[in-house]
């Protein structure tokens, strides 16, 4: 019985791209499958995926990398302040993105490295420890850099940004879940192997959902209001932020001189953004720009496809050598 969850737990994570392919599909297809997976319970599961990484992590953990990597830390975060929020306003003002789908894509710049970054990490052979650490400070303190990234760069497409409102509901759903997942490992050490096994697989379908729900809340919007030629400039402007983002991180590591294994911990967390928060902030705080929600919403797909493909092409490339 234990082998064969293992085995489940594997697949659901070893093949997430996959799963989270076809349940955008199927959201194309028949919106209704994912129609009970939101509002309410679309927050509740992030909350719910966030506590599930938490309760995986100790302080001690990030003992080893807050004394012996400050430097690092600092790289990786200032990494994220400097290269996504800027660059996402430029491909949307290149691709000639609308004021909505502007604001969606700068806000999905703005929120912290998703935490498949981690599991990307592993597959591809970098330092996982400082990728955890700088994941979890950055969710800790989203509820700060979120709204002010946002607030900063969404200027540009002239909208007004909520950001007490953004700050509390980061809070809500990252920062009270990260805390509860401290709490629950400092109260019951002894359970924490076996919840660490499980979580990640946990994680993996509330990811899925997360797709499915996404993709049937915009994709009416797509076919009655935008069209599928704007789908597709939307589309590759997305996939061509997460790109160019994971190659400007790694850029930056490499020229401060960070280790290859550190530098690709940039790379990864570059490329992939929390998503399904960035959807949710865009559906709770900008309610009257339909599109704000289409860049979160494609980037679930998006980012999870490119980043475990890059996990993956980092891994062979050692291999090779």
């Amino acid at each position: 019985a234990v082998t064969a969850l293992t085995a489940v737990a594997q697949a659901l994570t070893g093949y997430l791209p996959l799963w989270i392919t076809l349940a955008s599909a199927s959201a194309v297809i028949c919106p209704s499958l994912y129609a009970w997976f939101s509002g309410s319970l679309y927050t509740l599961g992030l909350g719910a995926m966030m506590l599930s990484m938490s309760v995986t992590l100790r302080l001690d953990d990030f003992g080893r990398v807050l004394r012996e990597g400050k430097r690092s830390v600092a790289l990786g975060m200032l990494a994220h302040l400097v290269i996504k929020a800027p660059l996402a306003l430029a491909l949307g003002r290149a691709f000639r993105l609308s004021s909505d789908a502007l604001t969606g894509l700068v806000l999905l710049a703005a929120a912290p490295a998703a935490q498949a970054a981690s599991v990307a990490a592993l597959l591809a052979r970098a330092d996982v420890a400082l990728c955890v650490t700088v994941t979890t400070l950055l969710n800790l303190t989203s509820f700060v850099l979120t709204p002010l990234l946002t607030k900063v760069f969404a200027g540009g497409a002239q909208v007004a940004v909520d950001a007490v409102g953004m700050s509390l509901t980061t809070g809500q759903v990252v920062l009270v879940p990260l805390v509860l997942g401290f709490l629950f490992n400092r109260t019951f050490p002894a359970a924490r192997a076996k919840v660490a096994a499980i979580s990640p697989a946990f994680a993996a379908v509330i990811a899925t959902l997360f797709a499915g729900s996404g993709t049937a809340l915009i994709a009416p919007i797509i076919r009655e209001s935008v069209g599928l030629e704007a789908f597709v400039t939307l589309t590759a402007c997305v996939a061509a932020f997460h790109a160019l983002c994971s190659g400007a991180a790694f850029a930056f590591g490499r020229a401060a001189r960070m280790p290859a294994p550190e530098a690709r911990v940039l790379a990864l967390q570059g490329g992939m953004q929390s998503s399904s928060l960035a959807f949710l902030l865009a559906r709770r705080h900008f309610p009257s720009q339909a599109l704000a929600s289409a860049p979160p919403a494609v980037s679930v797909t998006v980012m999870l496809v490119w980043g475990m493909s890059l996990a993956t092409g980092m891994a062979w490339w050692d291999q090779r050598a």
